[in-house]
């Protein structure tokens, strides 16, 4: 593509530092890094690219620095030459997302910026912003308690099967299919007894035999995968074990998810869609896409692609702050 040739032609930015925003992997069989985040440490490391992992629950961001726990070193970051990249799990807990907000406050450019990852966290809220540009997506109705259940299923018909979801949630979890008003009843009298602030949605079910991921990267499309719905499931995640294979997106196709990432003010996301014979609709945006299943399937190193993309300062998006 021409907006990656730019990649040869770029000089070698000999200033350039990377810092990422995970938690950690606590399984003692693999390593303390994610996937992806292990991924930025191994291409930086091969493009003599500083880079850094900044564990949101024990680190700590002082006087110009990053600090792992019990590191005394640490690791300089500066809006001067410092790039941020932000991990999903991040948007778990506010006081990890105010991490988010400390780079942002000392000028550090984000990759999402807060504003964009808590936005793809919330889907309905994603879901409203999709709306107002344009972008087709399932229809969607807030739950708000029992007592009005009836109206958020006349909002979208109440025809079976429902898709029932908490407003967070990643990688298939928290996505409940609905048969019957008898099971959506039960599920969300369950829910609400665990945790009465669980906050849900409902969304009318399109049958699809599979879903699209595309990631975007600055308003350009970089990969895309097509994930079958796995077998005896509706869902069709990479990480709970769908078969995965290219996809070549259409004129359409591609509109939509440009609209869909320009919608939420990405500059690295993945958008999600189903299709309805001819018809496309938006499930979701992912402020912080895994690369494993679409580096595997179309051959691509995305990592590489996008630690080299922000070599070029050109590319570097910083928040307004008031």
């Amino acid at each position: 593509m021409e907006h990656f040739k730019s990649f040869i032609t770029e000089e070698k930015s000999e200033d350039y530092r990377l810092i990422v925003l995970s938690n950690k992997n606590e399984s003692p069989k693999e390593s303390e890094y994610f996937h992806t985040a292990e991924r930025f440490i191994e291409e930086s490391k091969s493009l003599d690219i500083p880079s850094f992992v900044l564990f949101v629950e024990s680190g700590k961001i002082l006087d110009g620095k990053a600090y792992q726990l019990g590191d005394k070193k640490g690791f300089e970051i500066s809006s001067d030459n410092t790039l941020a990249i932000v991990r999903g799990a991040v948007a778990k807990r506010d006081a990890w997302m105010d991490m988010v907000s400390q780079l942002e406050k000392i000028g550090i450019c984000c990759v999402n910026s807060r504003a964009t990852i808590q936005m793809c966290a919330d889907k309905y809220w994603t879901g409203l912003r999709l709306a107002d540009a344009g972008v087709p997506t399932p229809k969607t109705t807030l739950l708000q308690n029992e007592e009005t259940l009836q109206e958020s299923l006349d909002i979208i018909g109440e025809e079976y099967p429902l898709i029932l979801k908490t407003l967070r949630g990643s990688k298939g979890i928290g996505v409940i299919f609905i048969e019957s008003r008898r099971q959506l009843s039960s599920l969300i009298q369950l829910l609400w007894k665990q945790d009465e602030t669980t906050e849900m949605l409902l969304q009318s079910y399109i049958k699809s035999d599979f879903d699209v991921r595309v990631i975007v990267l600055n308003g350009e499309i970089m990969a895309t995968m097509r994930r079958d719905v796995l077998k005896g499931d509706f869902r069709s995640n990479y990480s709970r074990g769908a078969t995965v294979k290219e996809y070549k997106l259409n004129d359409e196709e591609i509109e939509i998810c440009l609209k869909a990432d320009k919608a939420v003010n990405g500059v690295w996301t993945a958008v999600d869609f189903i299709k309805d014979g001819k018809d496309t609709f938006v499930l979701e945006v992912n402020s912080s896409p895994g690369t494993e299943g679409i580096e595997k399937v179309t051959g691509k190193n995305i990592i590489k692609e996008l630690v080299t993309h922000f070599q070029n300062r050109k590319n570097w998006r910083y928040t307004a702050l008031e």
